[in-house]
């Protein structure tokens, strides 16, 4: 759910920043989700931005309960912390990954 809901907004914040071609088109070059380019890195920062309005400082130990006590502080489900922390490689992927609703199940793609 964290992956989906950022990309959505990361998408968003694009058109927002008016990240589009003459001719309309939006503008996508790199689907490198760990892309440098300014157009992205802008983009990830105003999505970041819409989801917490404040960087989350969290401290060890890092267990369920204080990761669901700093989201709920922060006005988000726990899966934004959770995706978020381990984006910044304070978590492992494989942690806490039953905390984070699927959403590729109700997703048609293509």
């Amino acid at each position: 759910m964290d992956g989906f809901v950022f990309t959505l907004l990361h998408e968003v914040a694009h058109l927002v920043l008016g990240h589009v071609s003459v001719d309309g088109r939006a503008i996508d070059e790199d689907l490198d989700p760990n892309a440098t380019s300014e157009l992205e890195r802008a983009a990830n920062a105003i999505a970041a931005g819409w989801i917490f309005r404040s960087p989350p400082e969290v401290k060890p130990p890092l267990t369920h309960r204080t990761l669901i006590e700093k989201a709920k502080s922060h006005g988000v489900h726990v899966s934004f912390l959770i995706g978020r922390l381990q984006n910044q490689g304070l978590l492992d992927w494989k942690d806490y990954r039953r905390a984070i609703p699927r959403v590729r199940p109700f997703v048609e793609l293509g």
